[in-house]
């Protein structure tokens, strides 16, 4: 490639080929895309992708980092300040990672579908280690996860519906969490800390602690707004909104036409909607294997194994 206006200011076996590009220092970094910085470190690599120039990306330290991102018609603009073995891949541009170890980022959208010019944007891991973000569909946008080990934000289906789609997803600390979307609208999530939390296939849904809580739907409903606080294994399940668990273990609210539905605390307590059509406005505070079933506006305060089914603006004290 091009050689011109590039320049390599110090240190030890340095490699500038791109057009414009720019090593400031270190041992062994490699740059072949044009309009690259490396400022300093160990081993640091800047290229393109499928041989479509990367411009504009930049590494600003730390050892064994990798950008060989590229977006055609675009500046690339990636950027890893620090760290170690952290890696922005494929069709990318316009994002991040701030330092960390193992840390990745990948689009790989550009050319999977029919849909040309696909490219993920704006994505961003600061620090942690082996945090994945990953987008197979391509222009998914504004996902973040800040710290943590293993988590993941993934936009794993290649849909060929141009607005199924990965916005503003962020995952706060912890480990093994992770946001999934699917075949459909996937936005607005965020799981904050905790171990093995999942969202999956719903938008503006929260997870904000504990352990293996887990929301899922297949709907991509893009006013789900479904939520678990804490506590372990709780399970909000189906495509509507307004659903919440506040804490303790197996609470479970499932059914595809369940919403507004609430389990406060407790052990293995679950609302649903049965083989029957109702499910919405129901709320249990506590207790253990409580159940409401196939009903709307009804009530069990605590207590083990009550059950409502069928009968709706009905109450257990």
């Amino acid at each position: 490639s091009a050689t011109f206006n590039t320049s390599i200011v110090g240190g030890l076996r340095n490699t500038a080929s791109g057009a414009c590009s720019f090593i400031g220092g270190g041992e062994k970094n490699f740059i072949s895309s044009s309009l690259g910085t490396i400022a300093g470190g160990l081993s640091n690599k800047v290229c393109g992708y499928e041989g479509i120039q990367g411009c504009g990306n930049s590494i600003l330290g730390g050892s064994f980092n990798t950008i060989c991102a590229a977006t055609g018609s675009l500046r690339a603009n990636n950027t890893i300040s620090g760290g170690e073995t952290n890696q922005i891949l494929k069709f990318v541009h316009d994002s991040y990672i701030g330092g960390g170890t193992s840390n990745k980022i990948c689009g790989e959208g550009l050319c999977a579908t029919q849909f040309q010019g696909r490219a993920t944007r704006n994505a961003v891991i600061v620090g942690g280690r082996c945090n994945l973000i990953c987008d197979k569909n391509g222009n998914a946008r504004v996902s973040t996860i800040l710290g943590g080990q293993f988590n993941k934000i993934i936009q794993c289906a290649v849909s060929t519906t141009p607005w199924c789609l990965g916005f503003y997803n962020t995952v706060v600390g912890g480990e093994f969490n992770c946001i999934i979307g699917g075949s459909t609208f996937t936005s607005g999530n965020i799981v904050a800390g905790g171990f093995g939390n999942k969202i999956c296939g719903l938008s503006n849904s929260s997870i904000l602690g504990g352990y293996d809580n887990q929301i899922t739907g297949s709907a991509g409903c893009q006013q789900a707004t479904n939520a678990i606080v804490s506590g372990k294994s709780n399970r909000i399940c189906g495509n509507q909104s307004g659903n919440f668990i506040g804490g303790g273990y197996q609470n479970f609210i499932t059914g595809s036409t369940v919403a507004r539905n609430s389990i406060l605390n407790g052990v293995s307590n679950k609302i649903d909607r049965g083989t029957g059509t109702l499910g919405c406005n129901n709320t249990i505070l506590g207790g253990c294997s409580n159940t409401i079933c196939n009903t709307r506006f009804s009530f069990i305060s605590n207590g083990i194994n009550n059950t409502i089914n069928g009968f709706c603006n009905s109450a257990i004290i």
